[in-house]
Parts: C-alpha cells; structure tokens; sequence
C-alpha cells in the first residue's frame, strides 16, 4: 500500500486558522448562554464573562481574517489594475498589491508586538488567572500569518512561497522596528498606499499603513496603532455582530426563507399587489436577521421572483422590488448597521432598535406606492392567484413559528433586562 501523501504546510496552517476562528466563535456562543442560565439559579455566572466574549471577539476578528485569506475574501476596492486587459499589466499590479500588503502586515506584526510586549510587563488577569497579553497575542500572531500566505501568493513554486512568505513580512517588521519613534514624510506612504489600493490590495493593510504613516509624520509611538484596534474590536457591544452574522447564516441555510414567503403569501394572498406587499414584507424582515441586502438576495431571489413572475410582475420589475427592498430591511432590529451606529454614535442599542421602526415601515410602505409595485394596470397574471387565506396563513404561520419568534426572543430578553445586548 502506498503512503498517505503529507498535507502541505500551507493547508495545515489552513485548517489551523479554521480551527481556531471556529472554537472562538463557539465559546463566544456557548458563553453568554451558559450566563443567561446561570443568573437566576445561582445569582452569578462566568466570571467577567462579559470581558471574555470581547477578548474572543478579538480571536475570532484575526483569526477569522486568515480563513478569509484563503478563500480571498478579504475586503478591496476591486482589482483595479489587477483587472487589466493587458497580461503583463495584470500581473504586475497583483504582484505589487500582494507584496505591499505582506510588507504592510509585517509592519503591523511590529507594532502589534510591541504592544503585547508592553502589556507583559504589567499585565492584567481577564478571569481564571488569564493574562490579557495572552490573548491580545493573536494581534503579531495574525498579522504575520497575514503577511506569510499573501507573500505566499505571489508564486506558485513550494520553495518561492517559503521564502516570499517569510522575506516580505520579516522586511515590513524590521522598517517599523528600525524607524519607531522617528519623523517621516507622510506623502510618500500616502502615494504608495494609495497606488496599492488601486492595484486591488486588501483594505485592512491599506488602513493600516495610513495610520502607521500618520504617526510617522508626527513622530509618534507606533504601539498606538495596535492600541486603538485592541480598544475597538473589545469594544463591549462589538461581540454581537459575529453572533448576529452566525443567527443569519442559520436563517439562510435551514429553509427560513421558504416558511416566511408561504407565511407572507398566504397573509397578503397570491395576486399582484399582495405578491409584491409579502415579497416587500418578506425581504425587509430577512434582511434585519442575515445582516445585509446580498445575502438577503442569494437567498429570497430564487424563491420570490418566480411568485411575481407567476402573479403577473414582469421580471425586471421583480428584481427592483426584491433589491430595493432588502436594502431597507437595515433599518429593522436587530440589524448590523444599527449596531454599528450604536457603537459608534455611543447610543442605546435598544433606542436604536425602535427608533429604526417607523421609518423602516415608512420606506417599504413608499417604496409600494411610489414605485409602482401595487398598479395592476396591463399586467396579467399567468395564472389565477389565490387569495389571502386565514387558514393557510395559520398552518404556514405554525411551520414558521421558530423564524417569527426569533425577533420577540431577542428584543423581548433585552427589554425585559433577562439579556445583555449581546446575550440576546
């Protein structure tokens, strides 16, 4: 018998990273449910659990980077250059954004690591006797494995990518390292960052690199960088977000989509204008759960147009209903973008969830009128459509009972005080 053929390095690192990114985001998961239990029966929980999610939410941010990384889902402005029709072109700007990026991300590794080893100096327990450092450790650790597989990218050939991998990252850490503290012009960074931007490097390096060069051109402590990220991403109301991003994934995967549509069909009937008030209805709630408009898309599309095809809509009108009105569905609690704004403007999160109401239902109710959704003029359906039915609507209401009490759970624990923002 033969051998098993070893995995190549790359691809154990690979598994590691997933490995990794997916038992912090099931702690993260397991944690504030474990709290929630255990308040009323012992009249206390984990300890600083809070703190412990955020600190996880800060594994599963670098870590999660490098599962993106290899399915090159990292975040970009397009491939600019890297999408040029000349051959030569197109593989120079690739070239070039790659190895910036590794360049910039062993910067980052520098930084990072000097803030970890200043954090190991004085360091501070999170609970059960963990220090911080150990865990703000995944910021060096991240950013190198970072830099390594986007240097690695730039060749094919095993021994070009070790050597790639390990040269541009340990180049970008040894400039930061040498020039910390010093003065340095800001528009020559500023220039090349913005030409690395163009040719389709990563968001993240770019950002990056920008605030390495503003603290440059002011001579200031580059530790300060990896400071603010640390700060921000265990920022308390943060947590939530992959825990909602997960909570969406479940509704796309386990057949939400097609229980709601029956609901909302059978509510507002089969015909033109109750087809397009349940597609409407039915895209703006979704789009509250899965987080953004493309996933609510992928997921609705397929189902909703052939519903407004049969009911007489035609097709191009269809996809204007079904896009336009999954990107109002950010309005709706408990979606991302409320969030965000309440982290960021330093709002109630639970304000936001009703200020977000009314004028959610404002903009699916003008988007129906105004654009010409509910007009029956010259338009035929295939077939005859059903009307609404209050007993369909109760079966399908049964099937769907988990996906309609989804909102009352998480918005009712958090009012009630039962929850955390995050814990709901």
């Amino acid at each position: 018998m033969r051998a098993p053929t070893p995995r190549p390095v790359w691809r154990r690192l690979a598994a590691f990273d997933a490995l990794i990114a997916g038992a912090a985001l099931a702690l993260m998961l397991l944690i504030p449910l474990l709290e929630i239990g255990l308040r009323p029966l012992f009249g206390k929980g984990i300890e600083n659990a809070p703190v412990l999610v955020q600190h996880l939410g800060l594994v599963l941010a670098m870590f999660g980077a490098l599962v993106a990384e290899r399915g090159q889902h990292l975040s970009s402005l397009g491939a600019g250059l890297a999408a040029a029709s000349n051959p030569l072109l197109r593989a120079g700007a690739q070239v070039f954004a790659q190895a910036s990026a590794a360049v910039l991300c062993g910067m980052l590794t520098e930084t990072s690591w000097t803030f970890v080893a200043s954090e190991m100096e004085a360091p501070h327990a999170i609970a059960y006797g963990i220090a911080g450092w150990m865990v703000e450790l995944a910021m060096p650790v991240g950013f190198a494995l970072l830099g390594c597989k986007l240097a690695g990218r730039i060749t094919g050939q095993g021994a070009g990518r070790i050597v790639l991998g390990l040269l541009l990252p340990v180049a970008g850490f040894l400039f930061a390292s040498h020039f910390d503290g010093a003065t340095l012009p800001f528009w020559p960074f500023a220039l090349w960052l913005a030409f690395v931007l163009f040719c389709g490097a990563p968001i993240f390096a770019v950002l990056g690199g920008l605030a390495l060069a503003l603290f440059w051109s002011e001579g200031q402590p580059l530790a300060s960088v990896p400071l603010s990220h640390y700060q921000i991403t265990v920022n308390p109301s943060l947590p939530a977000l992959p825990l909602f991003t997960l909570a969406g994934l479940l509704f796309a995967r386990t057949g939400a989509a097609a229980r709601l549509g029956a609901l909302f069909t059978a509510l507002f009937g089969n015909g033109v204008g109750g087809t397009a008030i349940a597609a409407a209805v039915l895209c703006s709630f979704f789009t509250a759960f899965t987080g953004g408009s493309g996933v609510t898309i992928l997921a609705l599309g397929g189902l909703l147009l052939p519903l407004l095809r049969d009911a007489g809509v035609p097709e191009r009108r269809g996809i204007s209903l079904v896009t336009s009105a999954s990107a109002l569905g950010v309005l709706l609690a408990p979606s991302v973008p409320l969030i965000m704004y309440a982290i960021i403007a330093r709002v109630p999160i639970n304000t936001m969830f009703l200020a977000g109401l009314l004028p959610a239902l404002v903009m699916v109710a003008c988007l129906l009128v105004f654009g010409g959704y509910l007009r029956r003029g010259g338009i035929a359906p295939a077939t005859p459509r059903p009307k609404a039915d209050p007993r369909r609507a109760l079966a399908a209401a049964w099937a769907a009972r988990w996906e309609i009490l989804a909102p009352v759970v998480a918005i009712g624990s958090l009012a009630s005080g039962i929850a955390t923002p995050t814990e709901s």
